[in-house]
């Protein structure tokens, strides 16, 4: 978790760990993000105030993880899909990866 004190940290700091050196999303996405650092102070705080309301409808809307676990019915579908993941992790157990956060 982070602070910013402006929309343009933020911004700033989403792209550096986002796009830092992965290009795949192209230009467009990377241009639509760099437009939101120039915003005015009233921009910022409805979009903030936009973002709350839209996560409270979700909390509100959406089902929670206890009535996930009550409607759950174990299946050969479930095993396999766990299954993989579980093979999958162990194999990339192994696998060096480098720091990603050597730039900050």
């Amino acid at each position: 978790m982070f602070r910013s004190n402006s929309i343009a940290e933020a911004v700033a700091m989403y792209q550096t760990l986002f796009f830092g050196e992965v290009r795949s999303l192209g230009r467009p996405v990377l241009e639509a993000f760099s437009a939101l650092k120039h915003l005015p102070p009233e921009i910022e705080s409805g979009l903030l105030a936009a973002g709350f309301v839209g996560l409270f409808v979700c909390c509100v809307l959406l089902r929670n993880p206890h009535d996930h676990a009550n409607s759950f019915k174990p299946s050969l579908k479930y095993f396999g899909v766990t299954f993989l993941c579980l093979v999958t992790s162990l194999l990339l157990m192994g696998h060096v990866a480098e720091f990603i956060y050597f730039q900050f």
